[in-house]
């Protein structure tokens, strides 16, 4: 028969290997921690005492708690730009002298005008004009950060001035000057009031990264000998946390470069020897897919899929691995073929997923019993 020719062993083989290839390729690589535990639960093993010193780590929450009490502390900051009061000064001196002559009044006069409106910016763009943040439709004070040459001191909004506030300031200040244009000085002045407070949100960001980063991901520390859990103790929350943080140690120490071309190997070797023994068993008992290459591709083409969905799954810690319908796995084989090769596939992918997923044991009993 064309179908026992060396050419298509050589592809039956070539399609084992490449499937072998791709499920190597997609299943998570990390170290699996030997026991396994939920929160609320017994531990059912053996009294757990901690091989070695390691941190506790904090929990989500506790961190975004820390997060947030880090940001709420760092007040927004802004900077106070000299460049706005010359370039504003510079500006009233142009449109004076341009409208001062037109008027054609008395050199004199004109100097005093002049005193009076230079004098009356610099004071406000010393204390510093603010765009003020709004809130609804009314202004509200904060507080805030301000840097003023190169010097940062912690400041309300109120003992700014806004640009209306700087106006009515100007105001109430002319009317102590003698012989002055009121109109044509207030005019210009008005004119010549813009923020030179602004709001620095690159540098605000820098010092909040900074901030961020010091924080401290671990509460307290775990000696080691001390006992984590005594067998047949309900798993509270602190002790839960231990056992996560007692994971995470082990993952961290135990992933390095050397040990994930253990676990390809690994994990070469067990999914190998798991599909071999599918080709075994349908050498032995249906030759007829066995040396039919298209329905060997379907067979193997399901078990891949299920697999790639599984470690989609653990990779995007979806909330239940038990939302995926492995069970559609024999449904799918006893349509196509026959019972006895649906439960065996079925049972070589729960136990091929067995090994990556938590609580294997859990994980076989359900599959196998709902499968069956």
């Amino acid at each position: 028969r064309n179908l026992r020719q060396p050419g298509t062993l050589v592809t039956r083989y070539a399609l084992l290997i490449v499937c072998v290839a791709i499920i190597v390729a997609v299943l998570p690589k990390g170290v699996r921690f030997k026991y396994e535990f939920e929160k609320g639960q017994a531990w059912l093993h053996e009294d757990l005492a901690a091989p070695n010193i390691f941190p506790i780590l904090k929990t989500e929450k506790e961190i975004n708690d820390s997060k947030a009490e880090v940001l709420a502390s760092i007040l927004p900051i802004y900077q106070l730009d000299p460049a706005i009061e010359q370039l504003q000064l510079e500006s009233f001196k142009k449109e004076f002298d341009r409208k001062w002559q037109t008027k054609g009044k008395f050199s004199l006069a004109k100097a005093n005008n002049y005193q009076a409106g230079t004098q009356l910016l610099g004071q406000v763009y010393s204390k510093g004009i603010i765009a003020f943040r709004k809130s609804g439709n009314n202004y509200k004070d904060y507080n805030l950060t301000l840097v003023r040459n190169n010097v940062a001191e912690d400041i309300n909004t109120a003992s700014l001035f806004t640009t209306t506030k700087a106006f009515k300031y100007c105001q109430n200040k002319l009317k102590k000057y003698y012989g002055i244009d009121t109109s044509l000085m207030l005019q210009l002045l008005e004119d010549h009031l813009a923020s030179n407070v602004e709001f620095n949100e690159a540098f605000t960001s820098k010092v909040q990264e900074a901030a961020l980063s010091q924080i401290s991901l671990t509460h307290g520390v775990v000696q080691k000998g001390e006992i984590i859990v005594y067998k047949g103790n309900i798993i509270d929350d602190r002790t839960y946390q231990k056992l996560v943080s007692l994971r995470a140690d082990f993952e961290q120490k135990t992933g390095n470069k050397n040990s994930r071309y253990f676990i390809y190997l690994g994990q070469f070797l067990l999914v190998s020897i798991i599909l071999t023994l599918l080709m075994v068993f349908l050498f032995l008992f249906r030759k007829d897919i066995y040396y039919d290459n298209r329905q060997l591709i379907l067979i193997l083409l399901i078990v891949t899929v299920m697999l790639l969905v599984l470690s989609w799954a653990i990779k995007s810690r979806i909330s239940s691995l038990y939302f995926i319908p492995y069970c559609i796995t024999p449904i799918i084989i006893r349509i196509l073929f026959d019972t006895r090769l649906a439960l065996n596939i079925h049972l070589l992918v729960v136990i091929i997923a067995s090994f990556f997923v938590p609580n294997g044991f859990e994980f076989v009993f359900l599959q196998i019993t709902t499968g069956m």
